[in-house]
């Protein structure tokens, strides 16, 4: 089982080290042609674009792949998949019902408004189309890194072409942002459907009685879930949207450069949990000893990534520092992302497990406890602090988090021994 995950790790750990790329690589031409300022704008329609994105989702990451763990006959599985996507396209259309009123309550220039349209629209439908979940089932793991690849590519390649033609262009700038997640959207989407073998037209197909049904009966099914992960929503990628309305979009924008680069590194931290998911859905069941085994073994393969980035950054803080800012002002927030990675991994795996072992209220009420801690705490020190004071509250308030995740496996493991 190890091996096979090992595997799976080193190809997903291209896969994630593509998607950090793109965010190192653009923060500082970008900082240096628009500006923290006008970047800090466009970071809190990327932090609603990615609330949508994550709203299309619904948990389908997690509850897909657990679907098709029981199913065998493939027309089954063509039918789930139909399903699914289905209920992702009904939430996308009551996303882009909800884009004037988020226009309305949002501060924006005028000539920023085509870019921030190509925003709200194009990275929800990178995740309407987004089939991650089915590929990472089938172990497709070379095919979403090949993706990865391609997606990072395309930005980089517009980048050195502005750089080498020596021309300013806002529009091909802020692309950069959602290439990216539509190539993996849509790459993901057209190897599924070769998998699936789908020969008649999907989106017709999708829309029928049947599949209406089932789509609304996964939506209700799922809700509790849904909920629970919206609520996370409040704390986890909507940084941008509370530090720009108590600070203002500098701070937004500081904030923002820094979540691009260390949300992949987490990803990257945690692609042990990723690989073993698929795994861990039957394992649950058959061995749970075995499953306890693999659960800390990402723990400390996660622990250990973390320990090595903090100590590349303490080595080469100030040249990290002035690559990314041009200057050596922040490095206090560098520190408090550094510290936020240290505990960021508890929330995903307890997740996780209480999903697994179908204890979804649990999930719901460890989402508000948060929420409330994040709003109370995080609110006070960033009209303080600015972005800082909000990573610094999101910290703390995960702390219980993580010692909760301990005490889970303490308690787990004194269960099975017994």
């Amino acid at each position: 089982m190890k091996k096979v995950i090992l595997k799976s790790n080193l190809i997903l750990g291209f896969q994630y080290l593509f998607g950090a790329i793109i965010p190192i690589v653009l923060m500082p031409f970008v900082l240096k042609e628009i500006g923290i300022k006008e970047f800090g704008i466009y970071s809190i329609f990327i932090s609603w674009a990615t609330m949508g994105s994550v709203f299309i989702l619904y948990v389908f990451q997690l509850t897909g792949p657990i679907a098709l763990e029981k199913i065998k006959a493939t027309n089954s599985k063509l039918e789930l998949t139909k399903e699914i996507f289905l209920a992702k396209l009904i939430i996308f259309i009551i996303w882009l019902i909800f884009l004037p009123l988020l226009l309305l309550i949002s501060p924006y220039e005028s000539n920023q408004l085509q870019n921030i349209l190509l925003i709200l629209i194009l990275i929800p439908l990178s995740s309407l189309l987004n089939s991650t979940w089915f590929l990472q089932y089938h172990q497709k793991f070379l095919t979403l890194c090949k993706l990865s690849f391609l997606g990072a590519i395309v930005p980089s390649i517009i980048i050195l072409i502005m750089k080498l033609g020596g021309y300013k262009n806002e529009l091909a700038i802020i692309s950069t942002f959602y290439i990216y997640p539509f190539i993996v959207g849509l790459g993901t989407f057209i190897k599924s459907s070769n998998i699936l073998s789908m020969k008649d037209n999907f989106l017709l197909s999708c829309i029928r009685k049947k599949n209406i049904y089932g789509a609304i009966d996964k939506l209700k099914n799922n809700f509790s879930l849904f909920f629970s992960q919206m609520i996370a929503l409040g704390y986890g990628v909507s940084g941008p949207i509370f530090i720009g309305y108590l600070s203002g979009p500098e701070e937004a924008g500081k904030f923002s450069i820094l979540e691009k680069i260390f949300t992949p590194i987490i990803s990257v931290s945690l692609l042990t949990h990723t690989a073993a998911f698929p795994k861990l859905l039957g394992l649950w069941e058959r061995d749970k000893e075995k499953y306890l085994h693999i659960l800390i073994f990402v723990t400390k393969i996660y622990l250990l990534a973390v320990l090595l980035i903090t100590s590349i950054y303490l080595i080469m803080q100030n040249k990290i520092n002035f690559f990314v800012f041009g200057n050596l002002e922040n490095k206090y927030l560098f520190i408090g992302f550094l510290l936020w990675v240290f505990i960021a991994f508890a929330g995903p795996l307890l997740t996780s497990y209480l999903t697994i072992s179908n204890q979804n209220t649990r999930v719901m009420q460890m989402n508000i406890f948060v929420l409330l801690l994040v709003v109370s705490i995080s609110t006070v020190l960033t009209m303080k602090y600015g972005a800082l004071g909000w990573i610094l509250g999101l910290t703390i308030a995960h702390v219980p988090i993580l010692i909760l995740f301990a005490y889970t496996i303490f308690k787990l493991n004194l269960k099975i021994k017994s």
